[in-house]
């Protein structure tokens, strides 16, 4: 199953969206500890249903929180 190309679109990024994410597409320190991705498949908005899992690293005692979505959906 192609996920990506069977996906539903639900709507287009708007152009203010695309320009709010474009930094983080585009700079890799700004996605730490993400997984870089530098650019996007297309402009469709689909719906992502899943499981969302809080992870947290610690350095220097600062927590920095980020979530993941498990068992996905896109449709």
């Amino acid at each position: 199953m192609d996920v990506i190309n069977d996906r539903i679109s639900i709507r287009k990024l708007t152009e203010n969206e695309f320009e709010l994410l474009e930094p983080y597409l585009n700079n890799k320190w700004l996605v730490f500890p993400y997984k870089y991705r530098s650019s996007l498949i297309d402009l469709e908005v689909s719906k992502i249903v899943g499981n969302c899992v809080r992870h947290s690293l610690y350095t220097n005692t600062e927590e920095t929180s980020f979530f993941l979505i498990t068992c996905t959906s896109i449709f």
